[in-house]
């Protein structure tokens, strides 16, 4: 099982969908896999801390999210079907099982710790979920009032209330972390499926598919409508039909302009989706500026590498000042000085020690994930017997074994053992 295979060519950087600042640490999740990651902002050293004790190791987006709340590091579910609690003091895993649809995708993307207890934003099944964090149990569920298919798309926490955005039709679901009411603000006059919502202290600010940015306030309830976005920004075509690599559109119908907004020092940022320019613009004169990132220019040879399908992922704001997001592209970090209005590639790698302890994880999980399913393992799937009994030893072997109990596994191992000592004789049983 090569890196290269969940993470491309230039895997030393891992993605993920957040990274939590701790002081001189940062945690982060990998997105492809469910590892768990520190890196040392003064060592410039990333380590592997462990991997969660799932039984979906190599699977994408399970648990690419994660927040830090005292003695623990909380990983939030995507595609995943419980919250696992990592432990700093003495590096044991416990988890919470949660209420899950079948064929919903949870997508735990927000989450503030607020009056003791943890409130996180369920976009599959459209709920706020409140959680003791202390005891390690579901406290309650909050359902929103959506209408047929209507999509929650955006979040942000203002005091103690928590505003969702959904798609289509425009709506904004003020949640009260307090008294627990919810308050619906409906934004008829925004005809466009919406998908970023961001504060900026005084007003909302909301983009979609269409080519216009909209601001909203809560007191006043008007909507400005932001249209002279510059014509240089276009779409990069994903689509694999690369005759026009570059487009201009009024409105995307495949994909939004913006994966996400953000308020940064005197400006509220725009990260592309898959357009080809970041923008951000003045709060107060509201003139709309382009920043233009040199190595982020596509050919088709690159975009038909790209990990994801679209250009950036938010990685994380750190004091008002700087952003830091990760390239699709370039498969690293870059960090945005929002006030000089300039931009540093950050050197932080993992080293070929940690690759290696990697790549021996995701090969066990694959071993185990075949000897699960099929109760066997031949030596044409490429496995030896030193990687077979290195897979017995471990504990997750252990683990699965609860699950299919009737499976005598020290049958196969003697069975194994022996054959391989009749065909070579220098072998001592």
């Amino acid at each position: 099982m090569k890196l290269e295979d969940f993470l491309g060519e230039n895997y030393y950087y891992f993605w993920s969908d957040n990274w939590c600042l701790d002081d001189k640490k940062i945690w982060f999740m990998a997105g492809a896999v469910d590892f768990l990651f520190c890196l040392d902002t003064e060592a410039k050293e990333t380590c592997l801390i462990d991997k969660i004790p799932s039984d979906n190791l190599n699977a994408f987006r399970q648990h690419p999210r994660c927040i830090k709340i005292k003695d623990s590091i909380i990983c939030l579910p995507d595609n995943g079907k419980d919250i696992w609690f990592y432990h700093i003091s003495n590096g044991q895993w416990t988890n919470i099982p949660l209420e899950c649809p079948e064929g919903i995708r949870l997508a735990y993307y927000h989450a503030w710790y607020i009056q003791k207890r943890l409130y996180v934003v369920s976009y599959g099944t459209k709920q706020i979920v409140e959680i003791d964090v202390e005891k390690e149990c579901i406290k309650n569920y909050y359902d929103f009032p959506v209408i047929n298919d209507e999509r929650l798309v955006d979040a942000v926490l203002i005091d103690d209330c928590i505003y969702v955005a959904s798609s289509f039709p425009v709506n904004i679901y003020k949640f009260n972390c307090s008294d627990k009411s919810l308050k619906i603000y409906k934004l008829t006059e925004i005809d466009d499926q919406i998908q970023t919502l961001c504060f900026d202290g005084n007003k909302f600010w909301l983009s979609g598919h269409c080519r216009v940015i909209y601001i909203w306030k809560e007191d006043t309830k008007a909507i400005t409508f932001l249209n002279d976005i510059p014509n240089e920004f276009r779409i990069w075509n994903f689509s694999g039909q690369y005759k026009n690599l570059l487009n201009y559109v009024e409105k995307s119908e495949e994909a939004p302009l913006f994966v996400s907004s953000v308020s940064v020092n005197n400006y509220v940022w725009f990260i592309p989706f898959q357009t080809n320019e970041i923008l951000y613009v003045d709060k107060d004169t509201l003139e709309i500026r382009e920043f233009y990132i040199k190595e982020e220019n596509q050919t088709e040879n690159d975009v038909k590498k790209q990990l994801l399908k679209h250009k950036y992922l938010l990685e994380y704001i750190k004091d008002d000042r700087y952003l830091g997001l990760f390239s699709l592209k370039n498969k690293w970090v870059f960090e945005i000085d929002c006030q000089e209005m300039k931009y540093r590639i950050l050197n932080y790698e993992l080293n070929p020690e940690m690759l290696s302890q990697i790549e021996e994880h995701l090969w066990i999980d694959s071993v185990l994930q075949i000897f699960y399913q099929n109760h066997s393992i031949y030596e044409q799937d490429g496995i030896n017997l030193k990687t077979l009994l290195k897979c017995v030893k471990s504990k997750d072997y252990k683990r699965l074994l609860h699950r299919e109990k009737n499976i005598n596994t020290i049958v196969g191992k003697n069975i194994h053992c022996f054959t391989v000592t009749i065909q070579n004789p220098l072998i001592q049983r």
